[in-house]
């Protein structure tokens, strides 16, 4: 097959495309080192390799919100010491957006979202949809009624 731009182009998007589907199927396994938010924390992955991860579906108040250090301090508590395998679902630059899980624990996307200290940005996992419902209906954390 003779190479022309055309093809050249087309090539390129299909080796970006398979590229694609390999992270998004990518499982990283670590330990987390910071927790800088109720969302998102550091990974060490290898000794001195280090990347940013972020909680797929949860969206925790930011800094200088209300219950900002609440969701950080459970996150924190929930998986400090734990090992992780995060299940990638993007990679942008040195973070990389996934569902978590931590050893003897269990799903940390589930929890932080059952705890009520996150909200629910997947709507299209029905789990992560019950678990903020459920948050919701006990007035857990940032669905608290006073």
């Amino acid at each position: 097959m003779k190479v022309t731009k055309k093809n050249y182009r087309f090539l390129t998007f299909l080796l970006f495309v398979c590229m694609s589907v390999s992270i998004s199927a990518e499982t990283i396994k670590g330990v987390p080192v910071h927790i800088t938010s109720g969302d998102s924390f550091l990974m060490m992955i290898d000794w001195g390799k280090y990347i940013n991860v972020k909680l797929y579906g949860v969206d925790a108040p930011d800094e200088g919100n209300t219950y900002f250090k609440d969701s950080q301090e459970l996150l924190a508590d929930y998986i400090n010491g734990k090992k992780l395998e995060v299940y990638v679902k993007s990679k942008t630059g040195s973070t990389i957006t996934g569902e978590v899980i931590a050893k003897d624990r269990g799903n940390v996307n589930l929890y932080i979202l059952r705890e009520g200290m996150a909200k629910n940005t997947a709507e299209n996992i029905s789990s992560y949809k019950n678990a903020e419902k459920s948050a919701k209906n006990n007035n857990k954390g940032i669905w608290y009624q006073y």
